[in-house]
């Protein structure tokens, strides 16, 4: 086990606006010019005022690769370099920055007791990688170091490798959140070329994907448009007006390229897959569904390049017997063991074929087994609420196109901290703790279920009178909780970074803690790594056969 000790030492005057010092494991910074200096008193100060120095820092940690759920001891050891006699003693503060999927105790930030002129205080804390990191993985952990007044702060970031674990394994990257680029890149799987007889052209599309979603092929353009354009005036939905989201026409539909026959040209769609996801968590055999596959596209700008919007393609993965539910997981979990690439790619073909294809569930409208269309984006928005919202589409059964319809789990933002909310909540409460739940679209003899989610930075999801775990639940699990002051996830849980760089997942899939917003209580969130463990619990399962007790209905949690 290496030990390896890092320490910075700098100097500067109170008056000073920003330096930063980088700390790296096994560097150590004698002899690299960074001496302590005493610089004498700004003009007209005492001679005797204390003029502060920065501190040194020294950490002690294991840098060997470690599994995930292991607690990393570290030490971070401070010293006070301020003159001694004319500086008082130095209260250091060590603050977290822990969203970058690490676990760390305690989770924000530590104090020193004061510390004299040449004395040293140790601040101890543990870091602890969370499942969802596969082996190999790198997590950074940034921490900032001051003393709240004399100088300005020095951060330094420590990088966590992920070792592997013994005996049957899930693997984030390959079973469960695909985002490597040689998939979402595909040049045959993701392109669409007229010319093509290839089986593979274009499978991963949008305009694929809506081609085998609308009542025929043809019908497919007219879908689309109709469903974009929904964002174009207000809509009224469940009663709630919906304001409209003017982007959405000047960005998207007048510079999407149309056909001579003055149709949206699908071929030429402004969205690009960047994500396809394993939702088996989500499973409910008595509904006829092993949970969800899922595809994330993001929406395109005039250059190209990725705006701030996503659209994603909720589908059910059908089933009606526990050898259903083993088949697709044990599919799934094949992926696990074959390196990216063709085989790859072909392999995963095979399964989303079994979800996206026309027909794959009869019974259904279009026989799709398509649950939700949904969006998550600001960029439409162009000064109208300054928000980003998120919007829910479905198959009607009467018409057989995407219609708006209202968001999942999530009431209008009117009920917030509402009588009504708090007795919705409090009738409840076992099946929100236990996420069962159903947001009714009536409540109380009213309208309840909001026509889209706005997601702002408040208000939050809060109630008189309801116990505090059960408001946690029910707000983490309605679209705008679940995708920022909930979970801390930063608007998106997927979003695109630019060409030759995969999606960036959220904090709340691969590792973070965020504070409850009425107790503070630190909450922890590694939606992978929970995924994970539900899926190894069918295909890696004990010898007692514990797999048929969760074949049935997954861990829950909606998003």
């Amino acid at each position: 086990m290496q030990q390896v000790k890092s320490h910075i030492t700098i100097s500067l005057l109170a008056s000073t606006l920003a330096v930063t010092g980088a700390c790296r494991p096994g560097d150590r910074d004698e002899g690299s010019g960074f001496q302590p200096l005493i610089e004498s008193p700004p003009s007209g100060a005492p001679a005797s005022a204390c003029v502060p120095q920065r501190p040194a820092i020294e950490i002690t940690r294991d840098q060997s690769p470690t599994p995930p759920g292991v607690p990393i001891p570290i030490d971070v050891a401070v010293t006070n370099l301020n003159p001694s006699g004319s500086c008082a003693p130095a209260t250091f503060r060590l603050a977290i920055f822990n969203n970058t999927g690490v676990f760390t105790d305690p989770p924000d930030h530590i104090d020193s007791a004061p510390v004299a002129s040449g004395e040293t205080a140790h601040i101890p804390l543990t870091v602890t990688i969370p499942d969802s990191a596969d082996p190999g993985d790198v997590r950074e952990l940034l921490f900032v170091v001051d003393d709240h007044v004399l100088f300005p702060s020095q951060s330094f970031a420590l990088p966590f490798e992920t070792a592997a674990a013994p005996g049957c394994q899930v693997s984030r990257s390959h079973e469960l959140e695909i985002t490597s680029l040689s998939v979402v890149n595909d040049p045959v799987r993701t392109r669409f070329d007229a010319t093509s007889a290839d089986p593979r052209n274009g499978v991963w599309t949008f305009k694929r994907l809506m081609e085998d979603m609308a009542p025929t092929p043809e019908d497919a353009p007219a879908m689309v448009e109709a469903m974009l354009a929904s964002f174009t005036t207000p809509e009224t939905i469940n009663s709630f007006v919906v304001p409209e989201r003017p982007g959405m026409r000047n960005q998207i539909l007048e510079r999407w390229p149309r056909t001579a026959d003055g149709r949206l040209d699908l071929a030429a769609a402004p969205l690009h897959v960047i994500a396809i996801a394993n939702r088996l968590d989500l499973r409910n055999l008595a509904a006829g569904d092993a949970g969800e596959g899922r595809f994330v596209f993001g929406f395109l700008g005039a250059d190209g390049g990725p705006i701030a919007a996503t659209l994603i393609f909720e589908y059910k993965l059908p089933a009606t017997t526990d050898q259903d539910v083993l088949d697709w997981a044990h599919a799934l979990h094949a992926l696990g063991g074959l390196p990216f690439g063709e085989d790859y790619n072909a392999a995963l073909q095979a399964i989303t074929h079994r979800f996206v294809g026309r027909g794959a569930r009869p019974g259904h409208p279009n026989g799709s087994a398509i649950n939700r269309v949904r969006t998550d984006e600001i960029a439409f928005d162009e000064d109208v609420t300054f928000f980003w919202e998120l919007r829910s589409f479905a198959l009607s059964a009467a018409s057989g196109l995407l219609e708006p319809i209202p968001a999942d789990l999530t009431p209008d933002t009117s009920f917030v901290n509402s009588e009504t909310l708090a007795s919705y909540i409090n009738a409840n409460r076992d099946a929100i703790l236990a996420e069962t739940h159903v947001v009714p679209a009536t409540f109380a003899g009213q309208p309840f279920q909001g026509g889209s989610s706005f997601n702002d930075f408040e208000p939050a999801w809060t109630a008189p009178g309801v116990d505090s775990d059960a408001r946690h639940h029910f707000a983490r699990n309605t679209c705008n909780g679940c995708h920022l002051l909930e979970t801390g996830a930063g608007f998106l849980q997927i979003a695109a970074q630019g060409a030759g760089l995969e999606a960036r997942l959220s904090p709340f899939l691969i590792g973070s803690t965020a504070f409850d917003v009425e107790t503070r209580e630190p909450r922890r969130f590694d939606d992978l790594g929970r995924r994970k463990r539900d899926l190894a619990a069918i295909v890696c399962p004990d010898p007692a056969g514990s797999a048929a007790t969760v074949l049935h209905q997954g861990i829950r949690s909606v998003h």
